[in-house]
């Protein structure tokens, strides 16, 4: 088995065989670090020298670090690692690795993670696009505890939303569109709010593409497009907007079919949709629905709100929702390993050290 050159320690991720139903490519999987002594004594304070390979030990794997802290002596971390192939019939390996001989800089990047997975979008609690694709702007909304390290919290009451912009990356106009939107949402009371979309209301005139919703009736979930011919909607099943617990919601429209999913699973109703609405370069905004004319905003806290530019499907579906909530079950990690051929491995390297052939 290679080993990274340059790094004395590593731990050993596998994600078994069966634990994810079909072969998915470039899954960014959430790797937690949760109060682990072996890195807390030996990774860096800034955690700059975290690496990951592929399953060969050296190959390099990209990733996006969304937290990272040292304290009384045990690190805590977010990480989102790429994940080229995830093979449902044969067991993951990746490596983590940390410990370098010299001080390492940063090599984070989630720009290149995410745009080998198709995500035009992709906000994790910061007022950021991970992307790099869209500029956000914050009016209003609070850093609090996301699902994952930080998220937003939208009080309707005070207007709160983020506007993303206009880019073409968002834009699904036209025929034959796919594409996924999804969030972990934490509604604060069951009103009407965009979680994110591309709506407006101007003059009594509905500027709207697409767009994820919570609904008050039935205290449920939302997704909405516009096409040429008329609304087109999925909508959750009855009572699945739980006030104050969190929640992963999905809408995927699918080459002419609406989906939406709860919790992982496909849920509610389904609708199908032609020739997408031109609309001009209305932005994206998390948080409200029809700004401009009558708005009616979120209430309550996301985070992992995302847009990919393809139909994630099924699998792709459950797989995000059971690693982002539960990834302790998702993966395995093993004991701390230590390379016996990293320079200063060498017994008279160390300290202290008798010389055997001292008097």
């Amino acid at each position: 088995m290679a080993w990274l050159t340059g790094w004395r320690r590593r731990k050993k991720i596998t994600v078994p065989a069966g634990t994810v139903a079909e072969l998915l490519s470039y899954f960014p999987m959430r790797y937690s670090v949760v109060n682990d002594a072996d890195m807390g004594a030996h990774a860096q304070a800034d955690g700059y020298d975290m690496r990951f390979t592929k399953s060969d030990g050296e190959s390099p794997a990209a990733y996006g670090r969304e937290a990272w802290a040292i304290a009384g002596g045990l690190a805590n971390g977010e990480f989102h690692l790429q994940t080229t192939s995830l093979s449902a019939v044969a067991d993951n390996v990746f490596y983590v690795y940390y410990d370098p001989l010299t001080p390492s800089g940063d090599s984070s990047d989630f720009a290149t993670m995410l745009t080998s997975a198709n995500y035009v979008f992709f906000n994790i609690g910061t007022v950021a696009d991970k992307t790099g694709i869209h500029t956000l702007t914050d009016n209003g909304t609070g850093d609090v505890a996301g699902k994952i390290d930080r998220g937003r919290d939208f009080e309707a009451t005070e207007s709160d939303y983020i506007g993303c912009g206009y880019n073409a990356a968002t834009d699904f106009k036209g025929a034959g569109q796919s594409f996924t939107v999804s969030a972990w949402a934490k509604p604060e009371s069951v009103t009407q709010g965009t979680v994110v979309g591309r709506v407006q209301l101007v003059s009594s005139v509905y500027n709207i593409q697409w767009y994820l919703l919570a609904l008050t009736t039935n205290a449920t979930w939302g997704f909405y497009v516009l096409d040429t011919v008329t609304f087109q909607g999925a909508i959750a099943a009855a009572n699945t907007q739980a006030v104050g617990g969190w929640c992963h919601i999905v809408g995927e429209a699918d080459a002419g079919t609406l989906r939406i999913y709860h919790n992982g699973g496909a849920s509610g109703s389904t609708d199908t949709y032609g020739t997408l609405k031109d609309i001009g370069t209305t932005p994206v905004e998390m948080g409200v629905t029809t700004r401009t004319d009558s708005p009616v905003y979120f209430d309550g806290i996301l985070d992992q709100v995302t847009v990919r530019n393809v139909a994630s499907g099924a699998a792709w579906i459950a797989a995000e929702c059971a690693n982002q909530s539960s990834p302790a079950t998702f993966y395995t990690v093993g004991a701390e390993e230590t390379e016996a051929s990293y320079p200063f491995a060498a017994p008279w390297a160390q300290s202290p050290y008798a010389l055997p052939f001292a008097a």
